[in-house]
């Protein structure tokens, strides 16, 4: 299975490259969503990987593909300057599982 990447900076797309992701650079919301549901048509793609940048162009999009796509896994990795959110992981463990740590 391959990885792929959707990001907005070439800085991401060519640090993936060099860890053997190839990627494409998006820059609108309907962009990413064509690729995205391309990258879910493709059998050969297991793992898609987004920018924070590419994320946040549609969370609710990528949030009901992530629940309700049973082959593929959709993650989304911060850009080079880091996570803009954060207390992103507190938040996500506390709606995951209802516990505030």
């Amino acid at each position: 299975m391959k990885s792929f990447v959707l990001c907005d900076k070439k800085e991401t797309l060519l640090t993936m490259r060099f860890a053997g992701i190839d990627g494409k650079i998006v820059k609108t919301k309907e962009e990413m969503e064509e690729a995205v549901n391309a990258l879910l048509k493709d059998e050969d793609t297991g793992l898609v990987i987004l920018s924070e940048n590419v994320f946040d162009k549609n969370r609710k999009y990528v949030m009901e593909k992530k629940l309700t796509e049973k082959k593929k896994l959709l993650i989304h990795v911060p850009e080079p300057e880091g996570l803009r959110d954060r207390d992103y992981i507190m938040k996500y463990i506390k709606n995951s599982i209802g516990i505030k740590l």
